[in-house]
């Protein structure tokens, strides 16, 4: 702090410093408006229709489809992996109608994933009480984040099946050598 004093530099107070914010955050809301009135909410209508619609999953405790797109199982059972091949089914569709709005609103990755996170955690009373215009922006932001994680895990999952497929094949052909040596 000694130098700053020397060369006369002023740091804001608080106060400049949420008034920034504050300006930059309308900055951002009016030209998302302005995105918004290129797009139809007949778009925003169908996600919502879609994710949160009553889960169909009997023995799961979320109540829309979209709290099970919150996570994605690790498991390597066929059932699981079914499940979330489903899942990337489903967000491949809805991915593909967010795009655009990604596109025109110049997001970076760390923005998507900003405005995902705070969608992640939101409740879905929280949801509801934002406008219709964030409503939209952060659910094609957690679309698009949850589609790209899902599309890296099932590519993870697809190296590890193959690599136990590997393994099991080499153990047994092994075992069947030995067999044959020893009879």
């Amino acid at each position: 702090g000694f130098k700053l004093r020397i060369n006369n530099f002023e740091t804001p107070n608080s106060h400049a410093i949420e008034e920034l914010i504050r300006c930059e955050t309308i900055k951002f809301d009016k030209s998302l408006e302005e995105v918004f009135l290129n797009i139809s909410s007949k778009s925003f209508l169908k996600l919502c229709e879609i994710f949160f619609a009553n889960s169909t999953n009997k023995d799961s405790r979320q109540r829309y489809l979209l709290h099970s797109l919150k996570s994605f199982s690790q498991s390597m059972k066929t059932r699981k992996i079914k499940e979330n091949a489903d899942a990337l089914s489903l967000l491949r569709n809805a991915y593909n109608d967010c795009l655009s709005l990604i596109q025109k609103t110049n997001l970076d990755e760390k923005g998507v994933a900003q405005l995902a996170y705070h969608f992640k955690k939101s409740d879905h009373y929280q949801f509801k009480r934002m406008d219709l215009e964030r409503r939209y922006l952060y659910l094609c932001c957690f679309i698009t984040l949850q589609y790209k994680k899902l599309q890296d895990h099932m590519i993870q999952t697809l190296f590890e099946l193959v690599k136990g497929t590997e393994t099991k094949t080499k153990n047994e052909h092994k075992d069947l050598f030995y067999l044959m040596i020893f009879l």
